[in-house]
């Protein structure tokens, strides 16, 4: 370019034209043609590849892909290209999923947390001030009410709560408290795991658990623990851990009608929370949070104690509150009196029970204390105000003017749908609760006896030795009384009338102790009562027979596994709920028809072999009331066994009588708080030994009386025949193999004569075939040894 000479226009560089790649030296060789040409400049071009493109190289498959579209592809080639596709597809949206996995729950969690709020504890405290009242099974008449605490309850800051006592709840509640976030992520992955596996959360720290309380919401799902994780968060982020602790404090329940634990030291120790300084009263205080009302120590004192040593104690000494010498060597505080505690509740007397019981059955069905109160909720109860009357009044006319220190229970369950009617177990109420307490049954069990033989096919009228003094397991044994006029060939059905002790035992140690105790639960005992069976070292011996040994039984459960037999074999969980209703609500929050259903236990494989095991075990027991001089008004039909368990050689601890209709169940017990001589005032004698047919068959004939006044006599269905049926002839001569007993009945003692023929089978099914089954023996002579008449 010249000088002077005006410069070309600048260009863009985008607009440079597109330069040439200088050609290669390669030698084309074309096939047709002698000559040969150099290669063609190619242009420089760029473009986007695609997705199978991109995927192929990634993967190192471009190769074998330009392999394919060269040739013809065989079709398995075909299919493993499609396989590849497809897998290649599905890992891509496992990329995607795993990206929404990590994101979602985040954005989730985000938007969640902005949306919920925090409830002030003393706006808590406010809203669990409601009265919850609880109403007979008619929906109309009132049993009692739950009252607000008013001047009991009172809020404590967190600095006026002893730092033991913090300690404490700490230690055994949420030992990671003061440095977790809200909540403790192991926790958490365990609640998880376990509401997926077996349908049942847990894992809630400190702060979740004010959550919970501040909502009242206790469904156990994964999403209510997901909205009680972000609130929980939240709290922890913006309030302190002072603040969180003392909102937790003051609102948690403590049991006896106590919210907040100054509160709950009033009705435990007798004092307020800020006088509480002695390590074994604050790790109490921790304790009882897990389940207030299961964890009362007056109702439950070896759990309570158990979890107060092994868990509130041991976790204390862990963290370092108390020394391991303390852990170990600390004594179990004394407690305020449950009677004391609850002075200030408004229902008195026997019904105090019945709302115990209301109250706790409540706690498992997730309607806690706080809820109850914070919502207002109106209970229905299963309780029949009639039937609760008569039972008062039958208790009453045996007990009241009898010999001091008699203790009585009655329970009385509705075969048909489980519900208890009546509920007595105890004068005052605010003691122990003899209906609800582990009690030697006698032989009130040996109806369990039957049905396991029956569940073997051994049939009612099958004949045994049931003279007294015969050798089984090992022992003699002996009858009440020392009596053999059953004879050595004594059927079932004669030995359930005439209380056979050697029938029993024989049975059992044929069968062994192990049947009769699932027979026992087949027909209803809680497996929850496996201790009260079997013993502490969980082995039933040859005395379960009749009632004796180990043996433990609640009145309550008598009544619910005797309910089995009047249902023809339905097995029904005894209840004390029938309806929870929210005020304003239509549909009940929780009904007994929907949740309370039958199930045939006593032969889960064979429903109609179900119904058959209870006829003929009722059939047992159709003479017992009649034959002791118990027979119930109207010649109603009713199946029931007696029960005496020995206090030595000479007296009586305890006595029962159970029995049924097909309308109600209901179990009758007499003892004293200790094993002492068992002695009333009743029926016409005075000071007199007190037998199964004494004062609890009278108490037990005029409930049952009363309460059916206005009820139809109903027949039992028949019975279908198990195994052998009908009766042998009797005799009542003793093998003389046995050590000699003489033929002539101790003084006092009315011998029945025994009947010609087999005692008609039928009488209770068809009223116009007379019973010529013996009466059974009354004697004032005590049984010499096994415990059980």
């Amino acid at each position: 370019m010249r000088p002077g000479a005006p410069l070309p226009p600048r260009r863009d560089p985008g607009d440079a034209p597109t330069e040439l790649i200088e050609p290669e030296t390669e030698i084309i060789d074309f096939v047709d043609d002698e000559d040969d040409y150099p290669r063609e400049p190619q242009l420089l071009t760029h473009r986007e590849p695609d997705d199978d493109e991109y995927d192929q190289h990634a993967e190192g498959d471009d190769e074998q892909e330009q392999d394919n579209q060269e040739r013809e592809l065989t079709e398995e080639e075909e299919r493993a290209l499609r396989k590849k596709k497809i897998w290649r597809r599905v890992r891509r949206g496992c990329y995607i999923a795993a990206a929404v996995g990590v994101i979602g729950p985040v954005i989730a969690f985000v938007i969640t947390y902005f949306m919920v709020e925090i409830k002030d504890p003393k706006q808590v405290v406010a809203e669990q001030e409601k009265t919850v009242t609880l109403m007979f099974s008619d929906g109309e008449k009132e049993l009692s009410k739950l009252v607000p605490q008013g001047g009991m309850r009172a809020y404590v800051a967190h600095d006026e709560v002893p730092e033991i006592v913090r300690n404490a709840v700490t230690a055994t509640e949420d030992a990671s408290f003061y440095t977790n976030p809200g909540f403790d992520v192991v926790g958490i992955a365990r609640a998880v795991l376990n509401q997926i596996t077996v349908g049942v959360g847990g894992g809630s720290g400190i702060t979740q658990q004010y959550i919970k309380v501040s909502t009242g919401d206790k469904e156990n799902s994964l999403a209510r623990k997901w909205k009680e994780l972000v609130k929980s968060f939240k709290m922890s982020n913006e309030q302190g851990k002072e603040q969180i602790m003392e909102a937790y404090l003051n609102t948690i329940p403590f049991g006896r009608g106590a919210l907040g634990i100054d509160a709950g030291a009033r009705a435990l120790l007798g004092k307020s929370v800020k006088e509480v300084t002695d390590p074994a009263e604050a790790a109490l205080l921790a304790t009882v949070i897990q389940a207030p009302y299961r964890l009362d120590p007056e109702k439950n004192r070896e759990a309570t104690e158990r979890r107060w040593r092994k868990d509130a104690l041991r976790r204390m000494a862990e963290n370092g509150y108390i020394t391991q010498d303390q852990a170990q060597n600390l004594k179990f505080p004394q407690t305020v009196p449950r009677a004391e505690a609850m002075k200030r509740n408004p229902v008195a007397g026997s019904r105090l029970h019945i709302q115990e019981q209301v109250i706790a059955e409540l706690e498992t069905m997730g309607f806690t204390d706080d809820k109850l109160k914070r919502e207002g909720l109106t209970v229905v109860t299963t309780i029949d105000s009639k039937a609760q009357q008569d039972a008062e009044k039958a208790i009453a006319k045996y007990m009241k003017n009898n010999k001091e220190g008699l203790r009585t229970a009655l329970t009385a369950v509705d075969p048909k749908t489980g519900g208890v009617r009546a509920y007595y177990g105890g004068e005052n109420g605010t003691g122990v609760d003899y209906a609800d307490s582990l009690q030697e049954p006698g032989s009130s069990f040996k109806p369990f006896v039957a049905l396991a033989a029956l569940q073997k096919g051994i049939g009612i009228g099958t004949p045994y030795d049931g003279t007294s003094g015969i050798e089984i397991a090992g022992r003699a044994r002996h009858n009440s009384g020392n009596k053999s006029t059953c004879g050595t060939q004594c059927s079932i059905r004669d030995a359930m009338t005439l209380s056979v002790n050697t029938v029993f035992m024989k049975i059992t140690a044929d069968l062994t102790p192990k049947r009769v105790v699932e027979a026992a639960f087949s027909a209803g005992i809680p497996v929850e009562q496996e201790k009260g069976l079997l013993g502490a070292d969980k082995f039933a011996d040859i005395n379960i027979a009749i009632g004796g040994g180990d043996t433990r039984v609640r009145p309550r459960d008598m009544a619910g596994a005797y309910a089995t037999f009047a249902a023809d074999g339905d097995t029904r969980k005894t209840h004390f709920v029938s309806k929870v209703i929210k005020p304003g609500e239509k549909l009940p929050l929780w009904e007994e028809k929907d949740k309370i259903l039958p199930q045939k236990k006593l032969d889960a494989n064979d429903p109609d072999n179900n119904t058959q095991l209870s006829r003929n075990v009722t059939e047992t027991m159709v003479d017992v009331a009649k034959s002791s001089s118990l027979a119930l008004a109207k010649n109603r039909p009713s199946a029931s066994k007696t029960g005496t368990h020995e206090l030595d050689k000479t007296e009586n601890a305890k006595a029962w009588m159970v029995g049924y209709t097909p309308q109600i169940s209901t179990s009758v017990w007499v003892g004293r708080d200790l094993n002492e001589p068992l002695r009333g005032d009743c029926c016409g004698s005075r000071n007199h030994p007190i037998y199964g047919k004494d004062e609890p068959g009278h108490i037990w004939k005029e409930f049952m009386d009363s309460y059916l006044s206005n009820v139809r006599p109903e027949p039992f269905p028949k019975a279908k025949p198990i195994g052998q049926y009908d009766d042998p002839v009797p005799t009542t001569t003793a093998p003389s193999s046995t050590t000699p007993l003489s033929s002539t009945p101790p003084s006092g003692t009315s011998v029945p004569s025994s009947p010609s023929s087999p005692p008609c089978t039928t009488s209770i099914f068809n009223p116009t075939c007379p019973s010529t089954t013996p009466k059974r023996t009354t004697t004032t002579t005590p049984p010499p040894d096994e415990g059980a008449s």
